[in-house]
C-alpha cells in the first residue's frame, strides 16, 4: 500500500476511534495520566506493545490480579484512549475459559 494511502487510512482510523470514544464515554486523556492510573490504581504494567497503523500504537497492560487494559495512543503521543478492559488475564494459552463461564 502506498505510504500516503496508509497514512490517510491511519489518520481516518484514529479520528473515527477518537470520535467513537467521545460518543461512548470511553476515557481518553494524556498518555502519562492513563498509564499512571493503570499502574497506581489497578497494579497493571505494560506486557506488550504494537503498532496498529502508522498513526496508532497499542499497549496491553495486565496485573497479577488478572485485570487487563488495552490502551491506544496517537503517533504524536498527545492522547491515549482505553480501547478495552477485562479480567481473568492469563499468559498461559491453555488457560482459555469456555464461553459463558463466570469469571
Amino acid at each position: 500500500m502506498h505510504t500516503m494511502t496508509r497514512l490517510a487510512a491511519g489518520t481516518v482510523a484514529w479520528v473515527m476511534l477518537y470520535a467513537s470514544a467521545l460518543a461512548h464515554d470511553i476515557e481518553c486523556a494524556r498518555p502519562e495520566r492513563l498509564r499512571a492510573t493503570l499502574m497506581e490504581h489497578y497494579g497493571e504494567r505494560v506486557i506488550a506493545t504494537g503498532r496498529v497503523s502508522p498513526e496508532i500504537q497499542m499497549e496491553l497492560f495486565a496485573s497479577p490480579a488478572g485485570t487487563w487494559t488495552v490502551l491506544i495512543t496517537s503517533a504524536r503521543g498527545d492522547v491515549s484512549c482505553i480501547a478495552a478492559t477485562g479480567d481473568a488475564w492469563s499468559s498461559d494459552p491453555s488457560a482459555i475459559l469456555p464461553w459463558g463461564d463466570p469469571v
